[in-house]
């Protein structure tokens, strides 16, 4: 296939891999440590890191790095690649944490219930299968959004990996057969990679949630081939940085500390500047943390003092058990999210410490022993401690059955829809059954302007999103005959279309409610557009948004000063009146039926307002 040769065969020879000499590299782990911890912090305080979520790009690049250079020397060493036993041992790395972790999971979702027990089966068959990015992104999940978020979103990055575990071996192949040595197989690397990026670069829509792009492992395998372009360009004959890597310690180390602390600042400095739904990162922002990344795992992969502080034994620590801190981080901050209210500094604190006690555990009970032993080994040890018939072992197994129990029961109970979408489709119900009963053609040619002595609601259209579509049943009690025109997901920017649209059909009434702003902020301009679109004759009202939200206070700021600058606006103060409502779904956003009502009892108001002008 390829050879090795020179320096840079002899730099392999001392275990320049931890995938490669079968050991590990503590300033590997020292990355690994900052990886983890960036994402924790993220997913606690993402305003503190906005772009923590990098941590996970630079585990992918790790992951290439040490994968393809195992692969590459396997293959340059004339041994071939033993596909079956590489996958078998991946497996028995990755899936018997895991396994714990599910089950564990599923056993308390099934006592505590809530939005975290949500479609929890078929999480787990994507969990255990390794399509969580597929099933999220076909589902049309967001990986940003965190108002009841799924309880194994972060299983989506392992499914990356796995998908990479399983193609990437047998493509190297190929790669090495065509490209003849390792220096062409990089470069052929790095055009996979590059198109890649170009492929999440192409694809996104600024300003829509970009979850598709960065779920999928087309548009988001870079990642892992930039760290594969790493490892091959580190064994290529010939290459400067090859050379580089493989000359005298003396006086290398100093300049490959510098290397390795200067390409990690830039990663920080990724982490503190790009934001997640920021066009910079999607297209080369995330390329631009990848490469530093690279170049980082190359230089502290060297043997020698590289990076002491990266070598220190409480990163090493963290590092070694960053695999089993990842998998239970996420499903502490939604388990700990679910039922009483817990203040965020607690909630942080209980969240790292659990992660780091159950990591522990993990790691000396689960991860090392099948490692040493392998799954029949630690089978075989699990009997014998059965058979001793002692107190401990006795007592592991009722804990082992009761949990397994639990865990089937949260299985067998987890509902298929959470609270704000059981609001949203029986609003949007009650809508189709409204247009059913609706008299033919009682929506064409409406009055050019309101009528004091009609109904309200028959001369009403709405504009909205899933909150109004959750309050549907009060708009249709308290306005009958109102039409509601309201989408998932609808921004404020989209209203002008909208507007334009039901304007030339004939369809828009004179009063014409506004109610967006929940998803996002929008430019004061928006307005205009909207009044200009719908033509002369219409008043307006706006309703106030109430969520959770950052942009909430900027949207609302926007909203109330509106009635102040034109007589034929309102504003409808939602947002003040939800104070009062006591049956919001567990996201805090969407009414339930008394909410609805009062959602539609604000609306009613502000309209008959506007009519006594």
């Amino acid at each position: 296939m390829f050879a090795l040769r020179g320096g840079v065969a002899a730099e392999a020879d001392r275990g320049g891999s931890g995938a490669a000499g079968g050991g590990r590299i503590d300033a590997l782990d020292g990355i690994r440590a900052i990886a983890v911890t960036a994402v924790v912090v993220y997913h606690l305080f993402p305003d503190a890191l906005p772009g923590g979520f990098l941590g996970v790009d630079i585990f992918f690049v790790l992951s290439g790095y040490l994968i393809t250079r195992g692969l590459a020397q396997r293959i340059a060493s004339g041994k071939g690649l033993g596909l079956a036993r590489f996958w078998w041992r991946r497996t028995v790395r990755l899936l018997p944490a895991l396994g714990v972790m599910l089950v564990v999971v599923a056993a308390v979702t099934g006592i505590v219930g809530g939005p975290a027990a949500v479609r929890l089966r078929p999480q787990l068959v994507a969990a255990l299968t390794y399509t969580s990015n597929w099933y999220q992104a076909g589902a049309g999940l967001s990986y940003f959004e965190r108002t009841e978020p799924p309880v194994l979103q972060h299983l989506w990055s392992l499914a990356v990996e796995e998908q990479f575990y399983l193609l990437w071996p047998p493509l190297l192949i190929a790669i090495v057969v065509l490209a003849g040595s390792a220096r062409a197989a990089a470069g052929v690397t790095a055009v996979l990679a590059a198109a890649s990026a170009v492929a999440m670069a192409v694809t996104l829509v600024p300003g829509e949630d970009p979850s598709r792009l960065y779920f999928g492992t087309d548009t988001h395998g870079f990642s892992l081939l930039i760290g594969g372009v790493a490892a091959l360009v580190s064994l290529s004959p010939g290459v400067w940085a090859a050379r580089w890597l493989a000359a005298p310690s003396d006086g290398r180390d100093k300049v490959h500390r510098l290397v390795v602390v200067s390409t990690l600042a830039v990663c920080v400095l990724g982490m503190v500047l790009i934001g997640e739904t920021s066009t910079f990162a999607y297209r080369g922002g995330i390329v631009l943390v990848d490469l530093a990344a690279a170049i980082a795992v190359v230089s502290a992969a060297v043997p020698g003092q590289v990076a002491p502080l990266l070598g220190s034994r409480p990163l090493v620590w963290v590092g070694r058990r960053s695999y089993a801190i990842y998998l239970w981080h996420w499903p502490l901050i939604v388990l700990l999210a679910t039922g009483a209210r817990i203040p965020e500094g607690t909630r942080a604190v209980l969240v790292v410490g659990l992660s780091l006690g159950l990591a522990a555990l993990s790691w000396t009970y689960v991860e090392r022993p099948v490692q040493r032993l392998g799954v029949l080994g630690c089978a075989k040890r699990f009997a014998a401690h059965l058979r001793s018939g002692g107190f401990v072992p006795v007592v592991g197994m009722v804990v082992v059955a009761i949990t397994v129990w639990a865990a089937a029961g949260g299985i067998v109970r987890s509902p298929a829809t959470t609270s704000a979408e059981s609001y949203v489709e029986g609003g949007q119900d009650a809508i189709g059954a409204a247009a059913e009963v609706r008299p033919a053609g009682s929506a064409s040619a409406p009055d050019r302007s309101v009528d004091p002595r009609r109904p309200l609601g028959k001369q009403t259209t709405v504009i909205g999103d899933s909150v109004t579509l959750a309050s549907a049943k009060g708009l249709l009690a308290v306005l009958p005959g109102i039409d509601i025109r309201a989408e998932i997901g609808e921004q404020m920017w989209d209203a002008p279309d909208v507007v334009g649209r039901l304007q030339a059909s004939g369809e828009l009434r004179p009063v014409v409610v506004i109610a967006l702003g929940t998803n996002g902020d929008f430019n004061s301009d928006t307005i205009d557009e909207v009044v200009e679109a719908a033509g002369h004759g219409h008043v307006f009202v706006f309703v106030t948004a109430h969520a959770d939200r950052d942009w909430i206070p900027s949207v609302n700021a926007k909203l109330r000063r509106l009635s102040d600058d034109q007589r034929s606006v309102a504003v409808a103060d939602w947002d003040a009146a939800a104070s009062g409502v006591t049956d919001f779904a567990s996201d805090g956003i969407h009414p339930g039926p008394q909410g609805g009502r009062a959602f539609a009892r604000v609306v009613k108001e502000a309209i008959a307002s506007l009519v006594r002008r």
